[in-house]
């Protein structure tokens, strides 16, 4: 079983998937989301650029759950993000 997405804290190296590109990065801020707590809001800074839509990314802002259903709620139906410490 993997560890719950709300143990991960500041300064973890984090990998995953933003907008269907791959990146590897560190937290820089997070927290619960406001409404609801099955979300945690990520800030990351990404170790390379990523190419995003066209943009060059340094960092993200990314959502994560342990709770699928709630994070393809959040997204509006689509989720092809993902986050996991290294």
């Amino acid at each position: 079983m993997m560890p719950s997405i709300h143990a991960i804290q500041n300064g973890a190296k984090v990998r995953g998937v933003y907008f269907g590109a791959p990146f590897t990065g560190t937290v820089t801020s997070h927290r619960p989301h406001t409404m609801n707590r099955k979300i945690e809001l990520f800030w990351i800074t990404l170790d390379a650029p990523i190419d995003v839509l066209g943009l060059v990314r340094n960092d993200i802002h990314t959502a994560a759950s342990d709770d699928r259903a709630a994070l393809i709620h959040y997204h509006g139906g689509m989720d092809d993000s993902s986050l996991e410490a290294v």
